[in-house]
């Protein structure tokens, strides 16, 4: 696994999953500033290299390596209450989070597709953005995801189960040293909720997300390879 500074700090202080959901838009400004005391005087950090992961194409859907030229949209979808919600927990988003949103998706993506403890998947239907789903805290003691589908239309009970269950068939997760998976949903996500009860996902109990209340969902890994 190839060394971060960065990354390493954000886990050891708390900050990676605010990180994760909202760039460095998600730290007050003592929490950046505290980084910033951190790597004073310490010379150059070891910055990673962008994670690769295991790619997966099943019926019309694939699921790649998360691509730059699809933060226009991601950018794009937050105008819509219900996206910024799902993805940031603010029910009346500051004025000043996601401020030209394009350039700040932007250093979001350049940020965290290069965490060592993180795989990060683009959600493809003929090459068109759909969403991403972002597993974070492998090996960190949190083996967390969160799925963003990038469309209203999309975030359906049905859909949204049958996404997350592809990828949980699929997806390698025991060899990556996860036995419970779990996912951090904001309170008033009714259908993100309900579609991981029908998965087969328990509420652990309630926590925070910055200033936020999440429900916190968990699952315990069996089987996580398609036959």
């Amino acid at each position: 696994m190839v060394e971060n500074d960065l990354w390493q700090l954000l886990y050891s202080r708390g900050f990676a999953e605010r990180v994760h959901r909202l760039g460095f838009s998600g730290l007050t400004a003592s929490e950046c500033g505290t980084i910033g005391r951190y790597f004073s005087g310490k010379g150059p950090l070891k910055k990673g290299q962008k994670v690769e992961v295991e790619e997966l194409s099943f019926e019309n859907l694939t699921f790649a390596g998360l691509k730059k030229e699809h933060m226009r949209e991601r950018a794009r979808s937050l105008n819509e209450l219900v996206m910024s919600y799902s993805l940031t927990g603010y029910l009346n988003p500051p004025k000043t989070l996601w401020e030209s949103r394009r350039r700040e998706m932007r250093r979001w993506y350049r940020l965290v597709t290069t965490d060592p403890f993180a795989k990060l998947w683009s959600i493809e239907l003929a090459d068109c953005y759909l969403g991403d789903l972002d597993l974070y805290g492998l090996g960190q003691g949190l083996n967390r995801f969160f799925l963003y589908l990038g469309a209203p239309e999309l975030r359906c009970q049905n859909f949204i189960c049958h996404v997350i269950n592809i990828w949980l068939q699929a997806m390698p997760l025991k060899e990556w040293g996860v036995e419970v998976l779990t996912s951090p949903v904001f309170y008033r996500d009714i259908i993100m909720k309900e579609a991981l009860m029908e998965l087969g996902f328990f509420e652990l109990g309630l926590s925070y997300l910055g200033r936020e209340r999440v429900c916190i969902f968990a699952y315990k890994i069996l089987n996580s390879l398609m036959t």
